[in-house]
């Protein structure tokens, strides 16, 4: 992207348009190459830039948090967007519990020690839905992880809870159909 040109703003979407479009940012077929990140392993990434995340404050506090969840090459690849009180994207310490369920009781469950600098932007989405966010990636869940020989034809559902030292804990999940 371009970025002297200025990025078209969509309408705003409802009813099953709004399905669809939530759809195709999420669904993550296989080869869909909804999320483009140049920071692959946490750390390595490009530093927070100025105004994304660097909130000139000591503390701040997540109030919401998005998990996204998708397959690609026939695994589960994961991250989650920490959001303050007025909706800005934020980069905060904490400790995120990842639970990835298969069923019941969560199959592969992690404790992620989260920094404020292994936060990256990276762009997802694509076309007019294509945009920046400042994101945790969680990393991959493999079938090897799962105990079987291949994620295919399964529903998972992917749940993170963050807990920060100075706020709430936020929890969200996101549910994945892998083909």
């Amino acid at each position: 992207m371009d970025p002297n040109r200025p990025t078209p703003t969509p309408e705003p979407l409802s009813g099953l348009a709004a399905i669809a479009a939530r759809t195709k940012l999420r669904a993550g077929r296989k080869g869909s190459g909804t999320l483009t990140i140049s920071n692959r392993e946490r750390g390595t990434g490009p530093p927070v830039p100025e105004g994304k995340g660097d909130r000139r404050e000591d503390n701040p506090v997540a109030h919401r948090i998005e998990v996204v969840a998708y397959e690609r090459s026939g695994n589960i690849e994961m991250y989650f967007v920490l959001q303050d009180q007025a909706g800005k994207e934020i980069a905060v310490d904490g400790t995120a519990y990842l639970y990835v369920s298969f069923g019941f009781p969560p199959t592969v469950m992690r404790t992620v020690d989260v920094k404020r600098n292994q936060f990256g932007v990276a762009s997802v989405g694509r076309g007019v839905f294509q945009r920046d966010r400042l994101l945790f990636p969680l990393g991959v869940v493999t079938a090897e992880d799962v105990g079987v020989t291949a994620l295919h034809n399964c529903h998972a559902k992917v749940e993170v809870r963050f807990s920060q030292p100075m706020g709430p804990t936020v929890t969200d999940s996101d549910d994945i159909y892998v083909d």
